[in-house]
């Protein structure tokens, strides 16, 4: 597995389980503000289910983290209309920046965009539709383009970030890779050549045990023995072999 798979698998697996989190706290805090909390509750089941079911189903493609990312903002629709009748709905809406900035763990844009995409359609179709929502006091399309604005400026800078980070992290596994061939066509190299110097030496000493004169050999002179420490991708070892002066 890839490093930016490794991040993204991780990153994954601890945004199901919080979108799983949000069942409890859904129906605790609807139960303790008297919100309707039933329908954010088993919403929110959901569509943290169907996070999981894709996860299980293809847990390294770009869909199941795209899945995951509107699952979340579907659960954060459902927390802001939760609590329609309060006068903390508009301050839920911070939640939809902070998902949002969360997703960039996924180091995914795709998901990020479409993320976006999703709550801008929400926000522009409901201030119509059903504006008690997602806004109190009625639809506002002021309060609209001015969310939209945020949104873009902040989908803006996480695309930017999550596409810069996918480049950097499989420029550096590229880099990694690269190095470890060149680390190991040089043991290659240093162990033809430590062959090479043990034939040599070899023949040195039959020569010399043959009574010809060592000088004649192929090593041109007196052989000695070299203990030659290395360590390589393989692992440590220890030679020893002739080596000519």
């Amino acid at each position: 597995m890839s490093t930016i798979d490794h991040l993204r698998q991780t990153a994954l697996r601890f945004l199901i389980i919080y979108l799983w989190l949000h069942v409890p706290v859904l129906a605790v805090a609807g139960a303790l503000t008297g919100a309707a909390w039933i329908e954010a509750t088993v919403g929110a089941a959901i569509f943290a289910g169907l996070s999981t079911v894709s996860w299980r189903m293809n847990p390294h493609g770009s869909a199941t983290r795209i899945v995951a990312s509107l699952s979340f903002m579907f659960i954060v629709m459902l927390a802001v209309n939760e609590f329609r009748l309060g006068t903390r709905q508009i301050d839920l809406h911070l939640y939809f920046m902070a998902a949002l900035a969360m997703l960039v763990t996924l180091v995914d844009w795709r998901a990020i965009v479409a993320s976006a995409g999703v709550v801008a359609v929400h926000h522009l179709v409901l201030n119509f539709v059903l504006p008690e929502m997602i806004w109190p006091g009625g639809s506002d399309f002021v309060r609209v383009l001015l969310h939209a604005a945020v949104v873009v400026v902040e989908t803006a800078a996480l695309v930017y970030g999550a596409f810069r980070m996918e480049r950097a992290i499989v420029e550096a596994d590229d880099a990694v890779a690269r190095a470890s061939r060149l680390v190991v066509e040089l043991d290659e190299v240093r162990e033809a050549r430590a062959a090479a110097a043990f034939h040599r030496n070899a023949q040195c000493r039959l020569a010399g045990l043959a009574g010809h004169d060592p000088g004649d050999a192929p090593c041109g002179g007196v052989c000695q023995f070299d203990i030659v420490w290395r360590c390589g991708v393989r692992g440590h070892r220890l030679h020893l072999a002739l080596a000519c002066p």
